[in-house]
């Protein structure tokens, strides 16, 4: 008996499968989404952090200029040279944050406030660095430096503050006059606390 043969079309070709669909499906969609926020969570607080450093270290850097300055120029002058708050760069300020601007001036009268005939060696801007600001002790209202460059009176302190009002960062002018910036901050301290009580 013979058989039948089969049809032509069918002969000496492999049966095709149907390829899966590629491209994404929903469960692709919500996995990348949720890796996507996993990743934003760690990142994005990490990254604020290294924005405020750098806001810190700006207003670090740029008292620390300011009191180089004035110690520089005494020791060079053989004058005493002054530093205070002032927001039109003329004249004096007794209160507020040291952010808010200031001066350096050839203190001749040692008065320690600024005559109309007393030279300005430098006019110092706010601080780029906001929201930080820079707040010094209480009982100091002025920083001076001797001839000799020497500090006009004791150690002082000055405090940068995060918006918080953490203390971030330390400006320090020793007895001896010279400025140093410091990131050894008393766990806890606050912008409210004065560094150098008065005695």
């Amino acid at each position: 008996m013979r058989l039948p043969h089969a049809p032509p079309a069918a002969r000496g070709k492999p049966m095709t499968r149907l390829s899966p669909a590629t491209g994404f499906g929903l469960i692709d969609l919500i996995a990348s989404i949720a890796v996507l926020g996993i990743t934003l969570a760690i990142a994005l607080p990490a990254y604020a952090r290294m924005i405020d450093e750098g806001h810190a270290t700006r207003a670090a850097n740029h008292f620390h200029a300011v009191l180089s300055i004035a110690r520089v120029h005494a020791v060079q002058r053989g004058i005493r040279v002054t530093v205070c708050r002032s927001r039109d760069g003329q004249r004096c300020l007794y209160a507020g944050a040291w952010s808010a601007g200031s001066i350096v001036f050839e203190d001749r009268n040692r008065d320690n406030d600024r005559s109309p005939d007393e030279r300005i060696i430098d006019v110092f801007d706010p601080t780029d660095a906001a929201p930080f600001h820079v707040v010094g002790p209480h009982n100091r209202t002025i920083i001076g430096f001797n001839p000799d460059g020497r500090s006009a009176g004791t150690n002082l302190t000055l405090r940068i503050c995060d918006p918080s009002l953490d203390v971030v960062r330390l400006v320090v002018v020793s007895v001896s006059g010279r400025p140093r910036t410091s990131r050894d901050v008393p766990r806890g301290a606050r912008c409210g606390a004065d560094p150098n009580p008065p005695a």
